[in-house]
């Protein structure tokens, strides 16, 4: 008579995600799914808008020193130029420069500042550093409108004065936070915490890609300034909902806690963590741990890890020149930046299509 088969622990981790704390995380992380929400969804709404802020002043000043006859008349009497007018190479070039540079400044502030600021969560807490990670958002799209409102007095250079306000947190250090509170309320149950990765990256593509170009299309009809004011309004409503974030309590699941063997302590270690032997108390020790860590990881990196940053890598660079796409067709077709929101919605839409429904279908086929 064969004798019943004893219940592993890897059965028990499979069994916990039809437990009722896993039914309590999915829970918790509605909250976190909202802040990813209006997060991406503010900062999508300033993409448009701050490049045609920019196109103005320069088509301003472009046109101011020139002596082009057809300029005379063309505007509404408050020494505006028609959108219509500034899809020159005199104006586009030096608007691509000063993206260029913003872009620039944005990702070196974020990626210098990416591990000393995750140091700073794990050792005073996720809350305070998600706020802190709000403010250099406000002040970009506050700055925006300040240049963009007040010409007379700011130059257009000014502009890329905000996008360095990123070494308080840009998107490196949010996404870090996020997928750090994501795994922590899953636990140690694998398919939960890809579930809810899954649910991170599908909410920041429907609400960066999809929603926000279209709604920011939409509102620079009726007034320039209106997605800016709407971004601030939304990273406003994101701070009570930072507060009402259920976190779990750092580092606390991986204290009194080992697993039965080697075979499920290798297959459940992160690709990148700090020893949790060493357990460092001080800031300093904490930044120092995690810099090592990345330091022997890029050094001696694991098969797991090398396929990653291949992945990632190879995404990056084939949707680099996204950003440069409103630029490109603006110029080409004389479209207004309105009018390209509209149709970066739509490419960002089929996408999602035909991710999620044609190419599965495509494959039950085969």
């Amino acid at each position: 008579m064969p004798r019943p088969r004893q219940r592993s622990s890897s059965d028990a981790v499979r069994s916990a995600h039809h437990s009722p704390s896993a039914a309590d995380a999915r829970r918790s992380i509605r909250p976190l799914l909202l802040l990813v929400a209006l997060i991406n969804l503010a900062w999508s709404l300033y993409q448009l808008p701050v490049s045609r802020v920019v196109e103005s002043r320069l088509c301003r000043a472009h046109y101011a020193t020139s002596d082009d006859s057809s300029v005379e008349g063309a505007g509404a009497g408050d020494g505006s130029i028609p959108e219509e007018m500034c899809k020159i190479e005199a104006v586009q070039r030096p608007l691509g420069r000063v993206q260029g540079v913003m872009d620039m400044l944005w990702v070196a502030g974020d990626f210098f500042m990416t591990i000393p600021l995750v140091s700073l969560a794990d050792h005073f807490g996720y809350r305070p550093v998600l706020c802190l990670t709000l403010v250099p958002r406000v002040f970009v799209l506050a700055w925006t409108f300040a240049v963009g409102y007040f010409d007379n007095i700011l130059p257009v250079k000014a502009i890329v004065a905000a996008p360095a306000f990123s070494f308080l947190g840009g998107d490196c250090v949010v996404n870090s936070i996020v997928y750090a509170i994501a795994s922590e309320l899953a636990g140690d149950d694998h398919v939960l915490r890809a579930t809810f990765f899954g649910w991170i990256n599908a909410t920041s593509s429907v609400f960066a890609l999809q929603l926000g170009p279209a709604l920011a299309s939409a509102t620079m009809t009726v007034l320039l300034w209106l997605p800016l004011w709407i971004g601030i309004a939304l990273l406003a409503l994101a701070v009570p909902v930072i507060s009402a974030l259920p976190l779990p309590r750092t580092h606390s699941h991986h204290e009194g806690q080992h697993h039965a063997n080697d075979e499920d302590r290798e297959s459940t270690a992160p690709l990148m963590s700090a020893s949790t032997t060493m357990k460092p108390v001080t800031l300093k020790h904490r930044a120092v741990a995690r810099l090592r860590a990345v330091v022997g990881l890029v050094a001696n990196p694991t098969r797991n890890f090398a396929l990653l940053l291949a992945v990632f890598f190879l995404a990056s660079l084939a949707s680099s020149d996204t950003k440069m796409l409103p630029l490109y067709v603006s110029t080409r077709y004389r479209w207004t930046f309105a009018q390209v929101g509209y149709l970066l919605s739509g490419k960002a839409l089929f996408n999602f299509v035909f991710l999620t429904v044609l190419s599965p279908a495509r494959r039950a086929r085969l």
